[in-house]
C-alpha cells in the first residue's frame, strides 16, 4: 500500500529548503515525528529494542537513520533520528514514508 507523501497531501517539491520543510511536515503528520528547530527530526518509539530493530531495518532498506537510546535519551524515550537535508527530495521522502509504513504496520 503506497503511503507516499503525495498521498498524505504533503509531498515535497524541488531539492531546496522548502522541500526539506515539506518533508518534515509530511513525516510529522503521517508518523507523529516531533517538530524540531533543525533538520533533525525525532520519531519517539519508546522501547529501546524495538527502536534499534526498526533503525536496523531502515538501514537495510538504504536509509541512514539511527536509533538513539539511553543513556543519550531518558529511559523509555528511545527514538529514531531522521535528518532531512537539502540533498533529499520528494522521491526519497516518499520512499522513507512507504518504508516506515511497512515496518510500523
Amino acid at each position: 500500500m503506497a503511503t507516499s507523501c503525495g498521498k498524505w497531501k504533503c509531498g515535497a517539491g524541488m531539492l531546496s529548503a522548502r522541500a526539506s520543510r515539506r518533508g518534515q511536515v509530511c513525516l510529522r503528520d503521517s508518523f507523529g515525528v516531533s517538530a524540531s528547530g533543525s533538520q533533525i527530526m525525532p520519531l519517539v518509539l519508546g522501547d529501546e529494542a524495538r527502536t534499534m530493530q526498526i533503525a536496523g531495518a531502515l538501514r537495510s532498506a538504504g536509509f541512514d537513520i539511527r536509533g538513539i537510546r539511553p543513556p543519550t535519551v531518558p529511559a523509555g524515550s528511545s527514538r529514531l533520528r531522521i535528518s532531512l537535508t537539502l540533498n533529499i527530495g520528494k522521491p526519497q521522502i516518499d520512499a522513507l514514508a512507504d518504508t516506515l509504513s511497512e515496518i510500523l504496520a
